[in-house]
């Protein structure tokens, strides 16, 4: 019996539909056996997921929401819907339609700290949106005018958090009002609001626990010189997932320092909320890529950093784990170094570093990237015309 997997509707012009056969191919290199793909495919585990969802929902302090932007997937919004994640980190007006349409009793944050009138306008009065967040002034009167001075309003005021390098990326050189900003727009905030709340990020894939409890104790110090009262606290994302070159402790001890934190400056009496993408979804999805080309110790794929693997690159440099796939067997258990290199004519389009593969590696071997289920699907483009891809939800075990 062959099932039809539905397609995820978030780039609807690069997806197709993939047959699978739910009771042969389990696992991917079976599929591979099976499907001998030519162009790249993004594989989705929605238990993983739902597992993913339980850990936050039972271990978090406070409130969960999905940070929509990592993957906008309909099957991805509705499991993690499904699965009790009930508030959506929003950052588009496009993501907010998406939102009232697939998870229509959720809440929703609109959690970008710059916005257009217009958009801030449709999401309040067409979709019911009251949480947004700032961090400046001018973002202030923006809001307050789209929204005819509104008096429902859940204000968070951003802050800017010193860079640490405990993070693979610092997430408050674009957003985040300064310390020495911070007392006066709250006092302003406070003033229009029904509710007020702080946010923060305190960088893409954390490393350290820690650095969560040392933002907390930062925020306690700017309320405190405000003099405001208080109403919510978010501790944004930056939950990691385990990558080779990024072995993170375990979440417990992230969920565990900012209770801590919470406790220590009384904080933990607001409500409390949390942010993840990432940390939700990478280790839910894979990305099989074609070899096209072997030579001189570079690997050519049929997908690259305009494609899935965009974190691969320059800037973030994330280094995915991989697995190298010969259905008919034969490839050697001696490793070599490559480098690898995506399909289009940009020398641009060029993982980080080098990744260790059988030594016999050649064309029409597959390559699957591991933990891809945050961003790789969000962030491809048509680029050159090799943005087509497939993806398959792959069953649970036992189905």
């Amino acid at each position: 019996m062959t099932t039809k997997f539905p397609r995820g509707n978030a780039l609807p012009k690069l997806y197709q539909e993939v047959s699978f056969n739910k009771e042969r191919d389990t696992d991917v290199a079976a599929y591979i056996a099976t499907a001998r793909p030519s162009r790249p495919i993004h594989m989705m585990w929605p238990h993983k997921l739902r597992e993913r969802a339980n850990m936050f929902l039972k271990g978090f302090p406070g409130q969960t929401m999905y940070a929509v932007k990592v993957n906008p997937d309909e099957t991805v919004i509705k499991t993690l819907y499904a699965a009790g994640i009930s508030r959506f980190d929003v950052a588009s007006i496009e993501e907010i339609r998406t939102l009232s349409r697939l998870a229509p009793k959720a809440k929703l944050y609109f959690m970008h700290p710059v916005k257009s009138r217009k958009t801030i306008e449709e999401a309040y009065k067409k979709y019911g949106v009251r949480a947004f967040s700032l961090d400046s002034e001018q973002e202030l009167h923006k809001i307050l005018a789209a929204t005819d001075l509104a008096a429902d309003l859940e204000l968070f005021v951003r802050i800017a958090l010193p860079e640490s390098g405990k993070v693979a990326l610092p997430m408050s050189r674009k957003f985040g009002a300064h310390t020495d900003e911070l007392p006066d727009l709250l006092r302003k905030c406070r003033a229009v609001c029904s509710s007020l709340g702080v946010a923060f990020h305190v960088g893409f894939q954390c490393l350290a626990p820690e650095q969560y409890a040392k933002a907390i104790h930062l925020v306690k110090k700017a309320v405190d010189k405000s003099g405001v009262n208080l109403n919510a606290v978010d501790v944004g994302g930056g939950f990691p997932t385990e990558f080779p070159d990024m072995l993170p402790p375990p979440l417990e001890k992230y969920f565990d320092a900012i209770r801590e934190a919470l406790r220590q400056t009384g904080l933990d009496k607001l409500e409390v909320l949390c942010e993840p993408g990432q940390g939700l979804a990478a280790s839910s999805g894979k990305l099989i890529t074609q070899v096209e080309l072997c030579n001189r110790g570079i690997i050519y794929l049929n997908d690259g950093v305009y494609g899935g693997l965009r974190d691969a690159g320059k800037g973030v440099s994330m280094k995915y784990p991989v697995q190298a796939v010969r259905p008919e067997g034969g490839l050697s258990a001696i490793t070599a170094p490559f480098r690898l290199v995506g399909p289009t004519c940009d020398t641009v389009d060029m993982l980080t570093g080098t990744y260790e593969l059988p030594e016999n590696i050649d064309e029409g071997d597959w390559i699957v990237f591991g933990n891809t289920g945050a961003y790789s699907q969000a962030l491809r483009s048509d680029f050159n015309g090799f943005g087509a891809a497939d993806i398959v939800y792959m069953p649970d075990k036992g189905e």
